[in-house]
């Protein structure tokens, strides 16, 4: 390994599994005396978003990595429940971030003091009156989590953070999909009209550097207004579903498929329930395949039990160019391009081989629900390797 790279963990969704994280730590050999993270000699840890929900811990797992950011020993990026948090607490109408106020009105719910309010970017209507406000519910483990104060200033660490890094000819990192067009597009408004604004991404020569930026962002004040977090995450009212226009559309689709990567269409009829019981017409694609002509059982990006149930029909089938122009864009990941380390898929423990691939690998395997928290151990590779995972057992399906 060259000198001038350091080896890192790469830290798949955490979920607010703080005693997981603390043993997958401890196991990558980091040592905690007084509150304090110290790392083994050469090696330093990435987070790849997703630091909240489903946990009992979410504040004091928010709370552990942002410490090991500001001690220098971890970077840390936005997954899509990150996303979603500011989403939830962003108003519409007067363009607003109001943590506290959404903590409030979304505790009245869970209390059952009121209905849910309108006028969020992400409705907490939604599911009401027939359902049970669904966007309140997926957020129910975090602001059961923390107290108001605490809620706030969780999201305003959020709106610091980048949401993708890229340590130059080296690696890179987001939490879903490498897009190069989602990534050009959010770089072209962050310059558009004059306004000079700094990139949600961090691209460094190396991980000191990308540290050092980053403890710069957190140390100062939020780099975006209000008014324009609202832009970062409003796709527009009644457009919720981002797949279905291109990654350049706005600035809000392009960090969409940054965060929740790309979705393409089942055949008519094919529907799968997912996790929470939300019924799926649409697939998580493998981004990094190009995908014209692949059949769907050999492209879909979950786990292996959830091709089965799509069905020989479906598995079968590809996709029509047209869509996969509008939601992939088309073409494969560059062979000669940086590896790239992504978590958000919950896939299983027993797919990690199965989905693995040398350029582009997954490192989120469901360590909240029914898998086991992971690390990609990092040393300088550039054709990624299966047997440099790392795990601790899961959370096994806490109830919350």
């Amino acid at each position: 390994m060259s000198s001038d790279i350091r080896s890192l963990d790469v830290i798949g969704d955490v979920h607010g599994s703080l005693d997981q994280l603390h043993a997958l730590l401890t196991k990558l050999g980091y040592r905690e005396s007084g509150g304090r993270w110290s790392s083994p000699t050469e090696r330093r840890l990435v987070f790849l978003g997703d630091y909240i929900d489903r946990g009992r811990k979410p504040y004091e797992t928010y709370r552990l990595v942002r410490g090991l950011c500001e001690q220098g020993i971890a970077l840390a990026i936005l997954g899509n429940h990150d996303t979603n948090a500011i989403q939830f607490c962003a108003r519409r109408r007067d363009r607003v971030i109001a943590p506290q106020d959404a903590w409030r009105a979304a505790m009245s719910v869970i209390l059952a003091d009121s209905g849910p309010q309108s006028g969020w970017i992400r409705d907490h209507l939604r599911g009401w009156p027939k359902g049970d406000a669904t966007n309140i519910r997926n957020h129910k483990a975090t602001l059961e989590g923390m107290t108001a104060p605490q809620y706030a200033e969780f999201v305003e660490w959020l709106r610091k953070l980048p949401a993708w890094i890229e340590l130059k000819g080296k690696l890179r990192m987001v939490h879903a999909a490498w897009m190069d067009t989602a990534i050009s597009a959010i770089d072209r408004w962050s310059v558009a009209d004059g306004a000079a604004l700094p990139s949600l991404g961090i691209v460094a020569l190396d991980f000191d550097s990308a540290s050092t930026m980053l403890r710069n962002r957190l140390a100062g004040p939020t780099p975006y207004t209000d008014h324009q977090w609202c832009e970062l995450v409003d796709i527009g009212e009644g457009r919720e579903d981002a797949c279905d226009y291109p990654a350049h559309t706005n600035v809000a689709i392009a960090l969409e498929r940054l965060t929740k990567g790309v979705e393409l269409p089942l055949p008519d009829g094919a529907a799968v329930k997912d996790g929470g019981g939300i019924e799926r017409r649409k697939f998580r694609a493998r981004w990094y395949l190009d995908p014209r002509g692949v059949p769907i059982g050999q492209l879909a990006l979950v786990r292996q039990a959830t091709i089965r149930e799509y069905g020989a029909r479906a598995c079968g089938e590809t996709v029509e160019e047209t869509t996969i122009a509008i939601a992939h864009g088309g073409g494969a990941y560059p062979s000669d391009a940086p590896p790239v380390l992504f978590g958000h898929y919950g896939l299983a423990n027993g797919d990690r081989a199965g989905m693995f691939h040398p350029k582009c690998a997954c490192v989120d395997y469901s360590g909240f629900w029914d898998g086991d928290l992971h690390a990609y151990r990092w040393d300088g590779e550039q054709e990624l390797e299966l047997a440099r995972f790392e795990s601790v057992p899961g959370a096994g399906l806490q109830a919350h």
